[in-house]
């Protein structure tokens, strides 16, 4: 489990102010901790979430890098819509 501080930054791209904590958190954290630990480079095996704002940025960057996660995990936020896929307050995004 790794887990950033993100203090209160917003866990999205911003490209005016160019502060790309998306990419960081969704694309090259990801990549340094698969390079520095041995963890798992499947998606079934990678999962991102977060409290509060941390929430909603991972399943706004959940739903950006599916390749890379397969599942959200943010327990104060409940999206399911009852089409399935949530379970113990993780959604699992579907295979394909």
């Amino acid at each position: 489990m790794v887990m950033p501080s993100g203090e209160k930054i917003n866990s999205m791209d911003n490209p005016v102010s160019n502060e790309m904590y998306g990419t960081f958190i969704g694309k090259e954290l990801v990549d340094f901790t698969r390079r520095s630990f041995p963890l798992s480079r499947n998606r079934e095996d990678t999962y991102i979430g977060g409290l509060s704002m941390g929430g909603f940025g991972s399943i706004v960057n959940g739903l950006q890098n599916p390749e890379t996660f397969g599942a959200v995990c943010a327990p104060l936020l409940r999206p399911d819509s009852g089409q399935g896929g949530l379970h113990d307050g993780v959604y699992r995004f579907p295979h394909g």
